[in-house]
């Protein structure tokens, strides 16, 4: 969906020759950002609820069975992937181990930080579908200060649209907006 159409689609309106499955995930991902709004107003530190909270929302209307829960199953990401998720029965464990780590990062620049808890949460690849876009909403509340997704040029930055065209270090590299 293009930005024009996904804004239509948040206004309410449906676009003609898009999916169902389309519309769901702009609105779902609005809702899981809005969710990540609320925690970070809070302050709240990253948490394995608010992990499967924001993928339950951004499945939501599309997965209900999977939406917010591990995956049951060995698998393999894609053909010619280099890294193998970990074993469905280690991923509470590997989650718990990725919140530490959230919370001992200390000083880093904010995308930077992003950029690494994206990394280590794609790697672990907890759920079956949706990770890279939990990943996404998830990385707008990064930083402890507080990050303000309502910025557009900050949530330009942390799109995963942006991070895979130009690279993180582009990004590192000073403001582009």
């Amino acid at each position: 969906m293009t930005l024009r159409e996904t804004k239509v689609v948040l206004e309410g309106i449906t676009v003609g020759g898009k999916s169902l499955r389309e519309h769901f995930e702009a609105t779902n991902h609005r809702d899981a950002i809005l969710f990540v709004n609320e925690i970070v107003g809070k302050n709240e530190a990253l948490t394995e609820w608010q992990i499967r909270n924001i993928h339950s929302l951004v499945l939501k209307s599309i997965d209900e069975k999977d939406a917010g829960r591990y995956r049951q199953e060995n698998m393999v990401i894609a053909a010619g992937a280099s890294t193998i998720p970990p074993d469905f029965r280690l991923l509470q464990e590997e989650t718990k181990l990725l919140i530490e780590w959230h919370g001992q990062v200390g000083q880093m620049h904010v995308v930077e930080r992003a950029s690494e808890l994206h990394t280590r949460f794609v790697k672990i690849h907890p759920f079956i579908d949706g990770n890279g876009r939990r990943a996404a909403a998830s990385e707008l509340r990064v930083d402890e200060g507080g990050l303000s997704s309502g910025n557009e040029c900050e949530s330009w930055i942390f799109s995963s649209r942006c991070s895979r065209r130009r690279g993180y270090p582009y990004l590192l590299s000073g403001p582009h907006c």
